[in-house]
């Protein structure tokens, strides 16, 4: 039987809704970063956006790299266009599972929760660290750990009634 959110214990609640915010981040930033790996193909001799920020005077474009190996700069789009396609899967999966997994007590959703923790927001972290690049991308990992943290008791302590 699937509860309602009223019947939802709080610590459920509240937790599959911190997963469901965390997962919103990495879709909001993923379709921004997407629409920018577009209009830097379409502007090749713009300033190339996609991963910054904001712009600065500083910044290559899409010919700077094309002049300066144009591979690099074909797989540069390509790479680019992937990482944020699999940005986008990754948010909406942890939205879906956060909210109709968790809910329905489904133990399974917990641990593919974790794993995408762990694996995705583990490299993003030794990534942002080798890089030295803020670390502020992490936020939404601090919000899954907290929902995990949070539905954990609900989701393994519920018992089959029938």
């Amino acid at each position: 039987m699937i509860r309602t959110d009223r019947a939802l214990p709080k610590r459920l609640y509240w937790g599959s809704w911190c997963i469901v915010a965390a997962g919103s981040v990495p879709v909001l930033v993923a379709v921004s970063m997407y629409i920018a790996v577009f209009v830097g193909a379409a502007n090749p001799n713009k300033p190339w956006l996609v991963g910054q920020l904001l712009p600065h005077p500083d910044s290559y474009t899409l010919n700077d790299v094309k002049k300066f190996n144009h591979d690099l700069g074909v797989d540069l789009f390509a790479a680019q266009h992937v990482e944020f396609a699999n940005l986008l899967h990754t948010g909406i999966v942890t939205m879906v599972f956060g909210y109709f997994g968790l809910r329905r007590y489904q133990k399974w959703a917990w641990y593919t929760l974790i794993f995408t923790l762990l694996w995705p927001g583990g490299n993003d972290l030794v990534a942002l660290l080798i890089s030295g690049k803020p670390v502020l991308p992490l936020l939404p990992a601090v919000l899954v750990i907290t929902g995990l943290v949070l539905t954990r008791g609900p989701i393994f302590t519920q018992t089959i009634q029938g």
